[in-house]
């Protein structure tokens, strides 16, 4: 008895919920798009890193220091 009671209300709980997920990824905030590189150096920031740079003659050296 409770199956035909129930039966019917089922495509209706799936469509309502169907509508509920797409009502909330509709409205999801886009990913951004950042290079590896822009993520490094965000990372490196975050962390107190700070590139240093000392040229002896004709050669330039780059290290991190923080």
């Amino acid at each position: 008895m409770l199956n035909t009671i129930v039966k019917p209300f089922i495509p209706l709980a799936f469509m309502l919920g169907l509508s509920a997920f797409n009502m909330t990824t509709a409205h999801a905030t886009p990913l951004t798009q950042q290079s590896f590189a822009q993520v490094l150096q965000e990372e490196r920031t975050w962390a107190g890193l700070t590139t240093r740079t000392l040229k002896v003659g004709d050669i330039e050296w780059a290290y991190s220091e923080g």
